[in-house]
């Protein structure tokens, strides 16, 4: 995401400090209307919704940064937390059929570094660096609803904290139970998990069912993994900006031979317009003129009789209204 600002001064974390995990509205690539990331039945911040402040280049781009529930702590692992549980009815099921079929992604965001995606299935593991994250999948049989997180950050240690230089979301889709069947109503410590281990994070071989889009409880849950990394702040915006080495660094020389070429054209299109439609007036101003023609005083006629109109001052109202408008 090109728009956040690479200027932005360095934030500092030590251990234990709080991580803000900020969350963007719902895009798509497959249209150009985007989602209140909570006008979907997803978990909310206790303390309710915050907007965050925005850079130049944010508002410009129509973002909407708001807080979210997830809670992290600087190199401070975390597995099997629970967020909140939701009760999805038949609307929140149609919406969230519908963001799915669309292929919606949320965008994420910490320290204004937005988050790139590992999609791990049967066959592939894709690392994307743009674009967020899906909110969940369909195929034949279902849609799944992506309800756990890995969340992976990379920090660099320095003498007197870190600094987040990596920020990665890898989604899973688990139809979590409680243990023993326990019931919970989202006040105080939610109960343990059975289709969840707190000894390390979630990985694809441990899901026994995935949770469908259907009505009825759904819960959320996350891992928080801290990485150290010898990629230094100046420079954590390198792969986003090379995919990974995706994009191979060379200088686009077809592009630029392109654009010269469209404003050279341009510029030689535009000029034999006003040639054309100016060459009458240009050559009876230049010709020399007769006698009777000096006698006559002709008038000025043609493009040439802007000047005497654009600053000719009104009756009423003062000079400086006039050379305004004129200007």
């Amino acid at each position: 995401r090109a728009f956040y600002l690479p200027g932005v001064a360095p934030r500092t974390f030590r251990y234990g400090d709080k991580v803000e995990l900020k969350v963007n509205k719902l895009t798509s690539v497959h249209t150009q209307i985007p989602y209140d990331y909570y006008s979907l039945k997803f978990c909310r911040p206790r303390g309710g919704i915050k907007q965050a402040t925005e850079n130049l280049g944010e508002f410009l781009s129509g973002d909407l940064i708001e807080n979210s529930p997830y809670h992290l702590f600087m190199e401070q692992d975390q597995f099997c937390k629970v967020l909140c549980q939701v009760d999805l009815t038949k609307s929140d099921v149609a919406a969230l059929k519908t963001i799915i079929r669309e292929e919606y992604h949320h965008n994420w965001i910490i320290d204004n570094l937005p988050a790139a995606s590992i999609v791990d299935s049967e066959q592939y593991i894709i690392t994307a660096y743009a674009g967020g994250f899906p909110v969940g999948y369909q195929d034949h049989k279902a849609s799944y609803l992506f309800n756990h997180v890995n969340i992976i950050v990379e920090y660099h240690p320095l003498d007197d904290g870190s600094r987040v230089v990596g920020f990665y979301v890898e989604p899973f889709t688990v139809k979590h139970k409680f243990a023993n069947d326990a019931k919970w109503d989202g006040s105080g410590e939610a109960p343990p998990l059975s289709t969840c281990d707190k000894s390390g994070p979630m990985v694809y071989e441990a899901i026994a069912a995935k949770q469908d889009v259907q009505t009825g409880p759904v819960i959320f849950t996350y891992d928080v993994l801290w990485r150290a990394s010898n990629v230094k702040w100046a420079s954590r915006w390198d792969i986003y900006l090379s995919m990974d080495n995706a994009v191979p660094d060379k200088v686009h020389w077809f592009s630029i031979v392109n654009s010269l070429l469209i404003v050279l054209f341009l510029t030689v299109m535009v000029a034999m317009i006003m040639v054309r439609n100016l060459h009458r007036d240009i050559v009876r101003y230049n010709r020399v003129l007769s006698d009777e023609e000096k006698a006559e005083d002709r008038e000025e006629s043609g493009w040439k009789l802007v000047h005497a109109d654009v600053f000719r001052p009104p009756d009423k109202l003062p000079m400086l209204f006039c050379v305004c408008v004129g200007t």
